[in-house]
């Protein structure tokens, strides 16, 4: 295997145990993975700067859909970066976003980009329907979530 070809298995490695530690509620695990100055490009308003706000994210998430799992669908890698195609599958049985637990089951679809340097995440770019989501949770629940 070349050189390179090992950077983007490897990289591509990161972002697998990334994944898993979001599924498995493993925080130290997201601690060994992302840099201490990671930049999130995605960060929501009044987010923290670095790890303590990739921590805040985190357990926001899983406040809000304890035992959530996330599926890689595509993988790519390139250089210094990821691209991951992925689904996240849980349900809304704590407060998340403003809107109380609705015990509704929600699915939706996202795509992201990290760039991998020395091993952890430093930055995270990410692009999901957020719309979708909140259709689910507050939706007249005449609708399942895609596929």
């Amino acid at each position: 295997m070349t050189t390179a070809a090992a950077l983007r298995e490897a990289n591509r490695e990161v972002v697998r145990q990334y994944v898993a530690s979001w599924n498995t509620n493993d925080l130290a695990l997201l601690k060994r993975l992302v840099a201490a100055d990671v930049i999130d490009h995605g960060a929501y308003d009044g987010q923290p700067s670095g790890l303590p706000g990739y921590i805040d994210f985190y357990r926001v998430w899983h406040a809000g859909f304890p035992g959530f799992h996330c599926t890689l669908l595509d993988l790519i890698a390139e250089e210094d970066r990821v691209a991951m195609r992925w689904r996240f599958d849980g349900v809304h049985s704590g407060a998340w976003g403003g809107i109380p637990p609705t015990g509704r089951r929600v699915r939706f679809h996202a795509n992201s980009i990290v760039r991998i340097t020395n091993g952890v995440i430093q930055e995270e770019w990410i692009s999901w329907d957020e719309h979708q989501l909140r259709e689910q949770l507050l939706g007249d629940g005449a609708s399942t979530p895609a596929g």
